[in-house]
């Protein structure tokens, strides 16, 4: 599973949000977004709607739980902040920035082959194709 923050103050973060998400659905990830709790909720529907983005405007704010987390893993100053998560373990290094589908995926892949008993791969979600 793939836990991402965005937010608008970074440029890029929400443009690119949809392709980055596609691409890691496709190579058969779980991914949940949330949009930064700093910025608030007008602000977030004004800027995913300006240009078009509109099913992103319904994202909501992380639970205390997950906002934690993101903290806890130093990803809170750069958006997209994704975390890769098997389990119940999270990989330590949060994948940062906006990157191109080919090194995003790799980079996801990778990181999931570091957490224990993910060495396989991704898990994929239920029902999904190999």
């Amino acid at each position: 599973m793939i836990l991402v923050m965005l937010s608008p103050h970074m440029a890029y973060s929400i443009h690119e949000w949809p392709r980055m998400a596609g691409a890691a659905q496709a190579a058969g990830f779980d991914v949940q977004v949330f949009r930064d709790p700093r910025v608030p909720k007008p602000e977030w529907e004004a800027a995913t709607r300006v240009d078009g983005f509109d099913a992103l405007a319904a994202v909501e704010a992380p639970d205390a739980q997950t906002l934690q987390t993101f903290k806890t893993h130093h990803a809170m100053n750069h958006a997209p902040a994704a975390l890769v998560k098997c389990g119940r373990v999270i990989h330590p290094a949060p994948v940062l920035g906006v990157m191109p589908d080919v090194a995003w995926t790799a980079v996801l892949r990778q990181r999931v082959g570091e957490l224990p008993g993910c060495a396989f791969g991704p898990i994929r979600r239920q029902g999904a194709r190999p």
